[in-house]
C-alpha cells in the first residue's frame, strides 16, 4: 500500500492540524486576556480555533481508528468538517464583534454563508444520486485540492516551523485528497 493509499497518514496529519489549530487557538484566549497589545476579539476568535482543532483532531483520530476506512468516507467527511469549522469560525467572529466592530459581523458572515454553501454540497455528494451538479462539484473539489496542495507548498518554504509542520500535513492531506477524488469509485459516485 502506497503512502498516499493509506488513510492513517491522512489520519495522523489531520491530528497534528489539530493540535496545532488548538494550542494556536488557546495562546490566542490566553493573550487576549492577559496581554494587553491583543484584544478580546483575539480570546473569542480563539475558543472558535481550538473547537475547530477539536473537530480536525477527533477527525484524524477516527480515521486512525479505521471509520471512515475507504476514500469515499473520508472524503465527504472531510468535506462536512470543513464546511461545519467554516460556520464556527462566523460565529466566533460575529460574537468577537464586543472587541472589533462591523468587520467582524461582516466576516462572520461570509464565513458563515461559505460553511453552509459547502454543507449543501456535502449533502449533495452523498444523497445517492449522480447528477450533473455531482460532476460540477467534482471538478471543483479537484480545483480546490490542487489549490490546498499548492497553499501547503507555500506554507512549507516560509522557513517557519510551525508554518513548515502545518505545510507539511496540509500537502499529505491534500494529496490524499486528490488520490481519493481521483479513485475510480469516488468518480463513479459521483457520476464521472
Amino acid at each position: 500500500m502506497s503512502f498516499l493509499d493509506n488513510p492513517t497518514n491522512a489520519g495522523t496529519a489531520f491530528l497534528v492540524i489539530g493540535i496545532v489549530t488548538m494550542i494556536l487557538g488557546l495562546v490566542s484566549v490566553v493573550l487576549g486576556v492577559i496581554d494587553d497589545a491583543h484584544t478580546l476579539t483575539e480570546s473569542i476568535i480563539g475558543v472558535g480555533s481550538i473547537i475547530g482543532g477539536f473537530l480536525y483532531f477527533a477527525f484524524g483520530k477516527n480515521i486512525r481508528e479505521g471509520n471512515p476506512s475507504d476514500k469515499w468516507g473520508i472524503l465527504t467527511t472531510f468535506v462536512k468538517i470543513v464546511g461545519i469549522v467554516a460556520i464556527i469560525a462566523g460565529v466566533f467572529s460575529m460574537i468577537a464583534i464586543i472587541d472589533s466592530g462591523m468587520d467582524a459581523i461582516a466576516a462572520g458572515v461570509i464565513s458563515i454563508i461559505v460553511g453552509l454553501i459547502i454543507l449543501f454540497v456535502y449533502s449533495k455528494m452523498v444523497d445517492g444520486q449522480a447528477t450533473t451538479f455531482d460532476k460540477i462539484i467534482w471538478i471543483l473539489l479537484l480545483v480546490i485540492f490542487v489549490f490546498g496542495l499548492i497553499g501547503g507548498i507555500t506554507e512549507i518554504i516560509s522557513f517557519n516551523i510551525l508554518s513548515i509542520l502545518t505545510g507539511l500535513c496540509d500537502v499529505i492531506i491534500y494529496l490524499f485528497m486528490i488520490v481519493a477524488i481521483l479513485d475510480d469509485d469516488v468518480k463513479k459516485k459521483m457520476g464521472m
